[in-house]
């Protein structure tokens, strides 16, 4: 049996080295809403209230639908869209209130709903064009090259094969290494009798384990909100603000939003 002056700087070394193969960095995200899009957002609602069911009433919920709409928001701007399509049945509102609609839906990847959204803007709209070829299009949504998360984590069980299913290689190779240096490790400790790092070792080693299924889904997720993203920038969107600005002599809404 080797001596415990021989083994432990063996087992040190490989420890450091696993330690050193470990990643370091960190990545935050957080999402806000900026106060002056809020507070715009209180000004338009007041607008709205005090002018209900006339045009200026209806273009402050069509910016208020807009405002979330830029901000990612779907489910909230949705809403305001369909509150003008709702309550007012003008044109010149009911048109752009469907379009940016349809549009919340694709934000949502309600790809069958955005193409019965798209269809109902009127042939007399401005929109009208690129409303229809939106409509064909949004159901190209459903044939996007997509990456199943359960499949990454049930191939994850052989570490970096999950992400190889993802095509994330470099990920995969990391993987494979670190889970089989922590078992390298980890039995070379109980082989030379030092039972306390083995355990350690194994309990470390099974986090990483596990992080490499949780990666693996991630890492899905992360494939098919980019494949998802992409085929909307691909999609023309004509819609334009400047459409409700006020002209001279007639009342209505003028006002320049940044989100």
């Amino acid at each position: 049996m080797k001596t415990a002056k021989n083994r432990s700087p063996r087992i040190a070394a490989l420890v450091l080295f696993i330690l050193l193969l470990l990643p370091c960095s960190f990545l935050f995200a957080e999402i806000t809403i900026t106060d002056d899009a809020q507070f715009a957002r209180e000004r338009l609602n007041s607008v709205s209230i005090e002018y209900a069911k006339t045009t200026v009433g209806g273009k402050a919920l069509l910016f208020m639908g807009e405002s979330y709409f830029r901000q990612g928001i779907s489910d909230e701007a949705a809403r305001y869209f369909q509150k003008v399509v709702d309550e007012y049945p003008i044109p010149s509102l009911k048109n752009p209130a469907l379009y940016r609609l349809g549009w919340s839906n694709l934000q949502a990847n309600e790809w069958r709903n955005a193409e019965q959204t798209f269809k109902m803007v009127g042939r007399n709209s401005p929109l009208y064009p690129s409303a229809q070829d939106l409509s064909v299009r949004s159901l190209e949504g459903e044939q996007l090259p997509l990456k199943n998360p359960t499949t990454a984590g049930m191939l994850a069980i052989i570490p970096g094969l999950g992400h190889v299913y993802c095509n994330r290689y470099k990920d995969a190779l990391v993987a494979f290494l670190l889970n089989g240096l922590f078992i390298w490790a980890t039995v070379e400790a109980f082989d030379e009798d030092l039972p306390v790092l083995g355990g350690i070792l194994a309990f470390v080693g099974l986090g990483f384990y596990g992080g490499n299924i949780y990666s693996a889904v991630n890492a899905a997720h992360k494939h098919n909100r980019k494949v998802r993203n992409d085929f909307r920038k691909g999609l023309a969107d004509k819609f334009d603000l400047g459409l409700f600005t006020t002209r001279q002599g007639h009342i209505g809404l003028a006002l320049r939003v940044e989100f």
